[in-house]
C-alpha cells in the first residue's frame, strides 16, 4: 500500500515539489511568528510585522490546502478511470453493492489521505526537525525533552491499528452489504409491490443499516479513544516544558525572553503529533481500501486486459444506421461490418459517402439511429480531421491536463515527428502540426481502439511515410481504423472497405 501510493504521489511532481516548498517556508514563519509574539508581549514592538507575518501565513496555508486538494482530485479521477475501464471491460459479474462501495466510498476514503495524512506527514518531516534544530541551539535541555516525548505518541497509535484495521474491514464489509441491498429493493420494488414484501424487504433492509451503523459505531469509539489518548500526552508534554522552564526560570537558569519563546512554541511542535489520530484513521482507512481495490483489480485483470490493450480486440456491426436529425434520408444504412484486432482497415469513398458519419458512430459520439454495434472493448482513441486543442501549452494539450513524464511526452512527439517545445503554446502551429499533435495525444492514451479521420490530409509525402510507419508500430494489438482517400495510406492499409 505504502509504495504504491508513494509510486502515485511521485506522478504528481509539478504539485508536490511546491508543497514541500511552501511547507518548510510555513515551518520558517511559525518559528518567526513565535519570536514575534515574545517580542511584542516583551518589548510592545513588531505589532505591524507580526500582523503581516500571520496574514502571510494564512494565505501560504489556504496555498497549501488547495494544492493538496488538487492532488486528491487528480488521484480519484485516475483512479475511477481505471475502476470503470475495469468493469466495463469485465467478463466477470461484479455485485452491484460492492461496485457503489468501490466507486463511492472507498475512492472517496483517499481524499482523507491527501487532505489529512499527507500534509499532516509533511509537517512531521519538515516542521518538527525545524523546531527542534532551534529549540537545540537557545536551550538544549528543551529540545531534550521534544525529543525524548516524541515517539511516545506514533508508539500508542501502533498498538491501537492492531485493532481499528479488523474493524474497519468488517464496517466496509457491512456497508458494501448495505449498498447492495438498498439498490437491489430499489430496481426490484415493482416486484415486490406486486406479491406484497415490500414490508419483508425493509425489515431486511433496516436490519443491515444498523449492523453497518454497528460496525461503524465501533470504528468510532477506538477513533474517540485515540484522538483522547493523543491530546491528553500532547498536553501532559506541554505541561512538562512548561513546568521545567518554570523552575529554571526561577533559579536564573534561563533568560525570561527564551523562556517565553519556548512556551509559545511548544504548542506548534506538538500540534501535528495532536493530529496524528485522525490522520492515522484516514491512513487505516486509506490502506484497506487499496487492499479491496487490488484484490478486485487483480480479479479483474483475470478475464480482461483492463489496463492493456485486449489481443482480440473486435468492434461488430449488425445492421447499423444512421439519420441525422431534420434529414429525410440515412447517412448511412443497413452496414454490417467487422474489426479485428492487429489489423488496419481503411475506409475510402468519395466525400459525403459517410466515412466520417461512421467513425463518430464508432468513436461513441453519435449513436446508431437502427441496429447495433457491439465493442470487446471500450476503451477507444479518435482523432477527427481538425482535433480540439486548447489555448494552452503542448504539454497540457497532450495530457489534457494530467500529469505525465515529460520524457513520454517528447518521445511521442519525436515519433511523429515533431520537434516542439513542450511549454510552447499552439497558436503558431500549422495545420498538419496540429493533426499529428492530435494524432500523438491519441497514440499515448494507449488505448486498443485507434480512429483516425484524415490523420495524413495535410501532411507532405515524406511526413505521410514516417506517419504511417508510427501507426504500423503500433497495430499490433489493436483495432485501426482510418478514413482516408490517400494513396499510400490505402496501400498501406491490411483490409481495405470501398464506400459509396
Amino acid at each position: 500500500m505504502k509504495n504504491y501510493l508513494i509510486t502515485q504521489i511521485k506522478t504528481y511532481k509539478k504539485i508536490l515539489v511546491p508543497l514541500i516548498l511552501f511547507e518548510l517556508l510555513r515551518g520558517i514563519f511559525i518559528i518567526f511568528i513565535a519570536w514575534l509574539f515574545q517580542c511584542v508581549i516583551i518589548n510592545g514592538q513588531w505589532i505591524l510585522i507580526l500582523f503581516i507575518a500571520l496574514a502571510c501565513r494564512i494565505i501560504i496555508e489556504n496555498f497549501r490546502m488547495k494544492k493538496f486538494n488538487l492532488l486528491s482530485l487528480n488521484f480519484q479521477e485516475n483512479l475511477r478511470r481505471k475502476l470503470h475501464r475495469s468493469f466495463f471491460s469485465s467478463s466477470t459479474p461484479i455485485d452491484s453493492g460492492e461496485i457503489l462501495t468501490l466507486i463511492f466510498n472507498v475512492v472517496e476514503s483517499f481524499d482523507e489521505f491527501f487532505i489529512k495524512v499527507l500534509p499532516n506527514f509533511l509537517t512531521i518531516i519538515i516542521l518538527l526537525p525545524l523546531i527542534l534544530i532551534v529549540t537545540s541551539i537557545i536551550d538544549p535541555p528543551s529540545a531534550m525533552i521534544f525529543f525524548v516525548t516524541l515517539p511516545i505518541a506514533p508508539f500508542l497509535l501502533y498498538l491501537i491499528g492492531q485493532s481499528v484495521s479488523a474493524k474497519n474491514q468488517v464496517a466496509m464489509i457491512a456497508l458494501s452489504k448495505l449498498n447492495g441491498d438498498f439498490r437491489e429493493l430499489i430496481s426490484a420494488i415493482t416486484t415486490l409491490k406486486i406479491f406484497k414484501q415490500i414490508d419483508s424487504a425493509l425489515t431486511k433492509l433496516k436490519s443491515t443499516s444498523e449492523q453497518s451503523a454497528a460496525t461503524t459505531l465501533n470504528v468510532l469509539k477506538i477513533a474517540f479513544i485515540s484522538a483522547f489518548a493523543l491530546e491528553l500526552i500532547t498536553t501532559l508534554s506541554i505541561a512538562i516544558i512548561a513546568v521545567t522552564i518554570g523552575l529554571r526560570l526561577v533559579d536564573d537558569k534561563i533568560s525570561f525572553d527564551v523562556a517565553l519563546f519556548l512556551l509559545i512554541l511548544a504548542p506548534e511542535f506538538y500540534s501535528p503529533i495532536r493530529q496524528l489520530g485522525a490522520a492515522f484513521h484516514a491512513l487505516i482507512k486509506a490502506k484497506d481500501a487499496l487492499i479491496g481495490l487490488r484484490s478486485k483489480v487483480k480479479g479483474l485483470r483475470k478475464n480482461s486486459s483492463a489496463f492493456s490493450p485486449k489481443p482480440s480486440a473486435l468492434i461488430d456491426l449488425v445492421n447499423v444506421s444512421f439519420t441525422y436529425p431534420n434529414k429525410k434520408f440515412p447517412a448511412i444504412e443497413n452496414v454490417n461490418l467487422n474489426f479485428k484486432a492487429g489489423i488496419v482497415t481503411v475506409i475510402t469513398g468519395e466525400s459525403g459517402c459517410g466515412k466520417s458519419t461512421l467513425l463518430k458512430i464508432l468513436a461513441g459520439i453519435n449513436q446508431p439511429t437502427n441496429g447495433k454495434i457491439i465493442f470487446a472493448d471500450q476503451n477507444i482513441a479518435y482523432v477527427p480531421q481538425q482535433p480540439h486543442l486548447f489555448k494552452t501549452s503542448i504539454r497540457n494539450n497532450l495530457t489534457i491536463f494530467q500529469s505525465v513524464d515529460d520524457a513520454k511526452l517528447k518521445k511521442i512527439l519525436s515519433e511523429v515527428d515533431l520537434n516542439l517545445n513542450l511549454d510552447d503554446q499552439i497558436n503558431s502551429l500549422s495545420r498538419g502540426q496540429l493533426q499529428r499533435l492530435g494524432l500523438a495525444r491519441a497514440l499515448l492514451k494507449n488505448f486498443s481502439i485507434l480512429i483516425f479521420d484524415e490523420p495524413t490530409a495535410s501532411l507532405d509525402i515524406e511526413t505521410e511515410k514516417k506517419i504511417l510507419q508510427v501507426i504500423d508500430r503500433y497495430k499490433n494489438d489493436r483495432t485501426i481504423i482510418i478514413a482516408s482517400h490517400r494513396p499510400a495510406v490505402i496501400n498501406f492499409a491490411d483490409e481495405i472497405l470501398i464506400f459509396s
